[in-house]
This record gives C-alpha cells, structure tokens and sequence, in this order.
C-alpha cells in the first residue's frame, strides 16, 4: 500500500447521525432500569467521555450481585435494544463479579471508571512499580485483536464503516498514548494526528460528506502506518527488555480469541507486516 487507499472504489456506508448528549443520558438509564428489574446488578460504570455525541460510543460495565454468576443473553445484549441504543452503545457492554470488577485498574491500569448507579466498587489500585507491566501487558493484547488487523482488513474489503473508522481512530489515539506511557516512546507526528482526528470528529457534522471521505482516508491511510509503527517498536521494545521468548525456530505459535486468530512469526518486519 505504498500510496494507500483513495477515494475512488471505496464504499462508505454508516456515516454518523447526529444525536443529543441527552439520549446517552437516557440509554444508561434504560439500561440500569431493565437490569434492575432482574434484580441480578449491583453497580452500573462508564469510562471515557462522549465528546462528540453521534459519534462516540457509550462504554458500559455492569457489576453483578454477590451470588449472580450470569444474567440472560436478552437482559445483557445489545441486538435486543431499539435501535437509538444499538447505535449509541455499539458492542456489548463489560459484565463482571464485584471481585472480578474491583480488580479491573489491573487490566485497564489508567481507566477511570464513573459510577452511574449503584451502590458502587471499591476499585484497587496497582502500585507505581506494577504499572509498565500493566500497560505493556495491556499493549500486548491490543496488538494482537486490533492492530494493524482493524486496518488491514478495511484495506481488503475497500469498504468503510464510516461511524465504527471514526470509533477506531479515536480508539488508535490511545493505543499511540499506551505505547508511550509503555515504552518511554513516541510515534513520529503522532501528536499532531491525534489533533487531526479530534479536530475531524469534531467538526464531523458542519463538512459537506466529499470533505468528510477525503479527510476519514487521509487519517485511515495514516493509520495504518502508525499501527504498523507501534507493532515494530514495541518488538523492538519486547526483545531489548528480554520480556518476550523467542520459541525454536519452526514453531507455529499462534493466538485464537473469540473473534479473531494471530500467527505469530519469526522476525517480524514492518515492511511485511500487511
């Protein structure tokens, strides 16, 4: 992709509706009401901040009562939402334990989640020493769900899910930030690609829709070789640091998650990373 993708010959389709801050207001409401109902939630979270309602997304974690080992698929999912909530909350919200939760700063070492109703969770907190762990470990597991694959697989397709690129990007944003608080690294340019995507979602709504293509492939073409970027220093970072083995040549590692596989391969180059 020496030149990357242009508009000619993409589909675009989902591009963001506008949608007031209230109705995000109202869909955890909604949310908490029909989980109280099953009396089975202690606690309802949100983390992040709906900084461009219509665009962002509503990221949701529900605590269960002491004793509540699940809840029904109808009572957790969101495909049985109306459709103002599907498209506000986007994927199926976190659901946990109060152990479970209290231990969740040590997979999202610098999340801050709110309370939006309940009676709430006394979050641990990982010590200073135990935080580049966390945060490489972190890394770690975005590198193998999403990068570069949430790229490459829009390459191959040629198709954009407007609204879900504009979630992604935001999304790299904090991948670039991770590897820095990571590896004591920064991503070339990337603090100035990062205003670029802000200013974009910002002003997503005033744009005619052939300012607003020209501008989502611009950051998309970028994107892609700024998560092949992370990928290779953060290998870098794995092998000088000696946190990674290398297995025996031959080997065939690979990771198989509940929605994607990754092979791992030896001697692993950017310029062949796609």
């Amino acid at each position: 992709m020496a030149d990357g993708m242009n508009i000619d010959g993409v589909k675009f389709y989902n591009f963001p509706r506008r949608i007031a801050s209230q109705e995000y207001d109202k869909t955890i409401e909604n949310i908490f009401n029909r989980l109280r109902s099953y009396d089975c939630v202690d606690s309802v979270y949100t983390w992040g901040t709906i900084s461009d309602p219509g665009i962002s997304d509503l990221d949701v974690l529900v605590v269960l009562k002491d004793g509540i080992k699940f809840i029904p698929l109808k009572h957790k999912s969101i495909y049985f939402m109306g459709n103002k909530s599907r498209y506000i909350v986007v994927h199926p919200f976190i659901i946990a334990s109060r152990s479970v939760a209290e231990n969740a700063s040590f997979i999202y070492p610098d999340t801050n989640f709110i309370k939006v109703f309940g009676e709430g969770v006394d979050f641990k907190k990982p010590g200073n020493n135990e935080l580049n762990q966390l945060r490489a470990s972190l890394l770690n597991d975005i590198i193998i769900r999403h990068l570069p694959r949430d790229f490459a697989s829009i390459l191959k397709s040629r198709k954009i899910n407007v609204r879900e690129l504009l979630l992604r990007l935001k999304s790299l944003t904090y991948s670039i930030r991770l590897y820095n608080l990571a590896t004591g690294k920064n991503i070339k340019n990337s603090e100035k690609y990062g205003n670029e995507i802000k200013n974009l979602r910002k002003n997503w709504f005033s744009l005619r829709q052939e300012a607003q293509k020209k501008l989502i492939i611009k950051l998309f073409n970028e994107a892609v070789k700024i998560s092949l970027d992370i990928v290779e220093g953060f290998n870098e970072y794995l092998g000088k640091n000696r946190i990674a083995r290398v297995y025996p040549k031959g080997d065939v590692i690979s990771y198989s998650g509940e929605k994607n596989k990754t092979v791992f391969t030896d001697n692993w180059k950017k310029s062949a990373g796609l």
